[in-house]
């Protein structure tokens, strides 16, 4: 439920304690909810990452797009790329 700015301050407490109440007997559902959309949003960011690679410009290595600059600059210092 969304209150406005003056009515939140004026109930904090009296709105805590709802929402706790609510919490509590409602717990194994949301958590459950929540653990579901959790997996969900993982493949789909798992499947992204396994799709997102290029080929490094001087081994020819492949990784993930951007994690190639950090390997050019920890693996290849001052290396002219592969022709």
């Amino acid at each position: 439920m969304v209150y406005d700015a003056d009515y939140y301050e004026s109930n904090k407490p009296h709105i805590r304690r709802q929402y706790r109440r609510y919490y509590a007997s409602n717990a194994p559902r949301l958590n459950a909810g929540r653990r579901t959309r959790y997996a969900e949003a993982r493949e789909v960011r798992l499947a992204k990452a396994r799709h997102d690679r290029a080929p490094c410009p001087l081994c020819g290595l492949t990784f993930r797009r951007l994690y190639i600059p950090k390997h050019i600059e920890l693996r290849h210092e001052n290396k002219a790329p592969i022709e």
